[in-house]
Formats: C-alpha cells, structure tokens, sequence
C-alpha cells in the first residue's frame, strides 16, 4: 500500500475544495463535502484508500490500485442545488452514467458513519487483509 501516494491525493482533493473560487457549486462542495474529508483524514483514512475529485463527485479507490480507475470505489456526489443530500454509493463504475449497485442519500451532518461502512465494504471487496482498526473506531459511527 503506497500511503504517501494515498495521503497526497486526499491533500490534493482538499487542497481544491477549499481553495476553490467563491462559486455556488464550490461552495456546496466546502461547505457539505469538506468537513467529512477532513474528519476522514483524522480518522486516518487518507492512509488506507487514494481520492481524486471530479466537479461534484470524490471517489474514493482501494489500495494498491495503482492508478486503475476501473473496479469499486466509494463516490461521495451532490446532485442538484436544490437537493439536500449528498449521494454516497459504492459500485464498479462513475455514478453519473449508470445507476449505482449501492447509493444511498444522507444528510451531510449525518454522513460520516455510512462513509465509514460504505469504506468498510470496499475493503472487504478488494483487500484480502482484515479491516484495519481506523475503519473500526466506535467515534466513526457518531454522525
């Protein structure tokens, strides 16, 4: 598992919501998306799984990928202005051409512990290793 490539790429996508011009759907992405990734990076997540960020969508990739973009990903996507939730799925492909296998809309408030699961079950998918204990944590699953 290359964890510098892991963490930089989650510097990266953060890096670029947070310093994104004032714009209305940057600002969505600031205000709804970036408090769960930074509260990920302090849960340790940035070490287990490589993120790259597309206008609306962060996906999110299993180690040793190595660069594929093909296979699962959990995606964290906001669909219209008005639409209140943020759209978490876990599926082989980008949400925004097909269905998803698995999607579920949540309150941004209330995300974190099915982002947490929704990382769990891509783990459990694609590493033969057990989960690690950063995906276990209790405080995890308190919104």
């Amino acid at each position: 598992m290359n964890t510098e490539k892991n963490r930089a790429s989650w510097a990266k996508v953060v890096h670029d919501i947070d310093h994104a011009p004032a714009h209305a759907a940057f600002n969505r992405l600031k205000t709804m998306v970036s408090p769960i990734l930074h509260r990920a990076i302090l849960a340790q997540f940035d070490c287990l799984f490589e993120a790259d960020g597309y206008f609306n969508h962060i996906k999110f990739f299993p180690p040793n990928s190595e660069g594929s973009r093909k296979g699962p990903r959990v995606t964290l996507e906001l669909r219209a202005p008005i639409d209140p939730h943020l759209y978490i799925s876990l599926c082989d492909w980008d949400i925004q051409y097909q269905s998803p296998a698995q999607c579920i809309p949540v309150m941004p408030d209330a995300a974190f512990p099915t982002f947490t699961r929704y990382l769990q079950h891509l783990w459990e998918e694609t590493v033969p290793e057990p989960i690690p204990d950063a995906l276990r944590r209790k405080e995890n699953y308190v919104p």
